[in-house]
């Protein structure tokens, strides 16, 4: 769900992703609607202006992104498993398809982001000393995937 920031003459319509401005537009008391750029100097300035100027290359680098996201979700699907932790990536509700989640992308998230879900299941039974369990796996596996990003 966007924001809406007042401003003179009507409010600026903000939305975001995880991976930056999603829309930003600046909309008038009579409804009209007008995009606003990002400040050049910005990261999402300077994303746009590579896709103006060189759409391939842009497409390459987000494509890039992707693999190392999902690269990224196995990895810690793996980490936790070492830790006794299963648990699976998507959604229960897009089990077995590769289509993102409806519910996911109900909620704002978009495709890609939406893919690289964890889910954990619980059960009536799960107790609490478990889930401290998980958690303390959780940032142990996470931890163990950043040290393997630093790493030269």
């Amino acid at each position: 769900m966007p924001a809406l920031f007042p401003v003179a003459g009507g409010g600026i319509e903000v939305a975001v992703s995880m991976f930056g401005l999603k829309r930003c537009h600046f909309v008038a008391a009579d409804g009209s609607e007008r995009q606003l750029e990002p400040d050049p100097r910005s990261g999402e300035g300077r994303r746009a202006q590579l896709e103006r100027s060189n759409p391939g290359l842009s497409r390459l680098i987000g494509g890039a992104a992707m693999l190392v996201l999902l690269v990224s979700l196995g990895l810690l699907l793996l980490q936790l498993a070492e830790h006794g932790v299963l648990c699976s990536s998507g959604s229960a509700c897009a089990a077995g398809s590769d289509e993102p989640s409806h519910v996911l992308t109900a909620l704002g998230f978009d495709g890609p982001t939406a893919q690289t879900a964890v889910r954990f299941t619980l059960a009536s039974s799960t107790t609490g000393a478990e889930l401290d369990a998980v958690v303390i796996a959780l940032r142990a596996s996470l931890d163990a995937l950043g040290a393997l990003s630093t790493r030269r």
